[in-house]
Formats: structure tokens, sequence, C-alpha cells
């Protein structure tokens, strides 16, 4: 991606982070792509991770966060999140819901590893 797109990208999730939740849940509901099925899907990925008392603490990297409203069905107490995002305004959004988080900001001209 370049720097350019890297930036409007960036600009589209900070002004989108606000009002991101509700639209996938609307797109979820409507059975729109790309978020249909997304509620049933994190809640079979939640009932998984819980079931295995070996991954307690279920240790998660997420590259891409966003809002971080993928672990809400995950008690805090037995979530170790690690995650990354471009958009500052989503990783805001995730503090609030996962304050104990370790998140960066990722810029696109800057590697992962």
């Amino acid at each position: 991606m370049t720097s350019q797109k890297g930036s409007e990208m960036r600009l589209l999730f900070d002004r989108m982070a606000d009002d991101y939740d509700q639209l996938v849940n609307e797109a979820d509901r409507d059975n729109r792509f790309p978020f249909a099925g997304y509620d049933e899907m994190m809640a079979m990925i939640a009932e998984y991770l819980l079931a295995d008392k070996s991954l307690d603490p279920v240790k998660v990297l997420d590259l891409g966060i966003g809002t971080g409203s993928l672990y809400r069905k995950l008690p805090p107490e037995r979530l170790r999140l690690f995650g990354c995002d471009f958009s500052e305004k989503m990783l805001e959004r995730t503090r609030l819901l996962h304050p104990a988080a370790k998140l960066e900001l990722h810029e696109d001209r800057k590697s992962v590893v």
C-alpha cells in the first residue's frame, strides 16, 4: 500500500471509529457482506477458547484489531490481548473496552515484526 493510500485508509477508519461497531452489527443483522454471520462466528470462537482451560489465560495477538469488539465475549480475567491497528481512533475504542490490552499504533511504512 502506498503512503498516500495508507493515509487515506487511516483517515477513513478514524472517521468510522465511533460508529464502526454499530455498522458491523447492522450488516450482520441484515446478512450483508462482509459481516454476515459475524456475531455467530465470534461466539463460536469464544466458546472454543473458553472450553480449553489449558489456554488460561487466552493470549491473543490481533493485527488490525480495530475496536476490539471481537473480544467482548471473553471474560477480561481470562484474556491477555495484544494488538495493533493503523487507526488511532480505533485503538482508542479498544482501550475503552480493554484497558489492560497492550496496543500499538502501526503505521503503513513500518514493519510489524
